[in-house]
Parts: C-alpha cells; structure tokens; sequence
C-alpha cells in the first residue's frame, strides 16, 4: 500500500513552478498537486494531475 503525503500551504504551486512539478499525493498512476491560484482570502488551491495536462489546467482555472 503506498503511503500518502501529506499536502501543506507550502507545497502549493504558482505559475512559475508549474514546469517543475513534483510531489502531492501518491494515487495509483496519478500524482497529484496542489495548484494555487492567487494569494490572500481570494485565493483558492485546486488538485490537478503532475503532468503537462494538469498544468493547462491549473492555467485554466487562474
């Protein structure tokens, strides 16, 4: 059984650490991250896939 990470306000990714994507929760086939759009009380964190995908979708979503 894999272990799950943990996922904390510092993992969170930006924009610019979209390209280096690594870590987040260890699912069968799928790692996935916390991506972080905005900062402050207007901010919101969405779980996308590691991947090229999962950041145009990150992107999207901003």
């Amino acid at each position: 059984m894999k272990k799950f990470k943990k996922l904390n306000a510092n993992n969170a990714l930006n924009r610019s650490q979209l390209k280096t994507i690594n870590g987040g929760y260890q699912i069968p086939r799928d790692t996935y991250v916390a991506c972080n759009c905005g900062t402050g009380p207007f901010g919101f964190v969405k779980f996308v896939t590691a991947d090229e995908a999962g950041a145009k979708e990150c992107l999207a979503s901003c």
